[in-house]
């Protein structure tokens, strides 16, 4: 530990000599050593006490360990975190390969930048962690950074979650399981304008996280999804209803649907249907009562709109039509009409009463 590199030696008259000694210590704390120097012609001896000491470079992590927590498999998280150094010399640092690649079940997960280098002198440097779960599972590793003159490494302890997402997804009110990659049709078939066609989907949560979904989709006015756009809470479905309601006559041709599960799987959809006008003929599209009396006890004038179904389906006949003290229409609601009623007993007849209580143009 201590060394004397001028053991021996000669005087000139009026000169000087110097004695050099060298530390070099393999521990830290107090060193002491014993040595006696002589001058036999002289009849001298004296008795010498070498002291060292040792103390740890002043360097260290602004914090001791990194906490992840759960990252989605593939997905990157970064943490920066200083090394300190409050010393007035500067001090080379170097990480083991070995500490950041941990166990041999995390894969190559983790990475440290930079990996080696000098921290200056009352200065600090910045050291970014990335961590990129390759494998679902708990990740701990204890990275090792030597630094020079330092007796013992520092550690920074970095821990972080793997997980993916555990759903599955069901389409119609059969509840068909979906898979990723295999486009589902849905059919609404041909109906009648202004009906209201619905199909379902059920997005469903089996795994211990939340996670977000998101629907993409060309403009459709006639399409609406609900919701468009949310979470599903661990352990919990949520139900997607696709409205189809043209108000006019629409040819639905593969137009394409896309859930999204934001860092997950896409599931793709597949629509067509044909909305059309009803096939209806009416006797008459204008009914005119002409002149009429208005009398002291208001008589009601009738007249009957014939309605026939020339269409190859059954056809609900209903109205909005409210009553006024001066007309009336009586439809039943409910009313079905068969396709081809074409007899005078399958045609609906629908009675337009007129009463006139003054004396002006209706």
């Amino acid at each position: 530990m201590f060394k004397c590199l001028t053991q021996r030696g000669l005087i000139l008259s009026g000169k000087k000599a110097e004695m050099v000694f060298e530390y070099i210590p393999d521990a830290v704390g107090e060193h002491e050593s014993h040595w006696i120097f002589r001058i036999p012609s002289e009849n001298i001896v004296q008795h010498f006490l070498v002291v060292g000491r040792v103390n740890e470079p002043n360097v260290l992590f602004e914090t001791g360990k990194i906490k992840f927590g759960p990252l989605l498999l593939q997905g990157k998280n970064r943490e920066v975190v200083s090394l300190i150094n409050q010393e007035h010399i500067p001090f080379s640092f170097s990480f083991a390969k070995e500490s950041v690649k941990g166990s041999p079940d995390f894969g190559d997960s983790l990475r440290v930048s930079p990996m080696s280098g000098v921290v200056p002198a009352q200065s600090q440097v910045p050291v970014e962690v990335l961590f990129q779960p390759k494998y679902e599972l708990n990740y701990n590793y204890n990275l090792i950074c030597n630094v020079k003159r330092k007796a013992r490494p520092l550690v920074l302890n970095v821990k972080g979650e793997g997980y993916k997402i555990h759903h599955s997804v069901f389409a119609g009110s059969s509840r068909v399981e979906m898979q990723a990659g295999e486009a589902h049709k849905f059919d609404f078939g041909e109906f009648f304008i202004n009906e209201r066609k619905t199909k379902k989907v059920v997005l469903q949560n089996n795994g211990e996280f939340n996670f977000d979904f998101v629907w993409k989709r060309q403009v459709n006015k006639y399409i609406t999804i609900t919701p468009e756009t949310g979470s599903v809470p661990k352990g919990e479905e949520v139900e997607f209803e696709i409205t189809y309601l043209p108000i006019g006559e629409h040819h639905l041709k593969s137009y394409k649907l896309v859930m999204q599960i934001v860092s997950g799987p896409k599931y793709d959809f597949l629509l067509v249907g044909r909305a059309r006008k009803p096939g209806i003929k009416l006797s008459s599209t204008t009914v005119d009562f002409g002149p009429c009396f208005v009398s002291r006890q208001p008589v009601p004038l009738r007249k009957m709109l014939v309605v026939n179904n020339i269409d190859s389906s059954a056809i609900s006949i209903e109205t909005d039509f409210e009553k006024k003290p001066h007309l009336d229409v009586l439809l039943t609601p409910g009313q079905v009409l068969m396709p081809d009623s074409t007899d005078e007993v399958d045609k609906l007849q629908i009675p337009i009463l007129f009463t006139p209580r003054d004396i002006k143009s209706y």
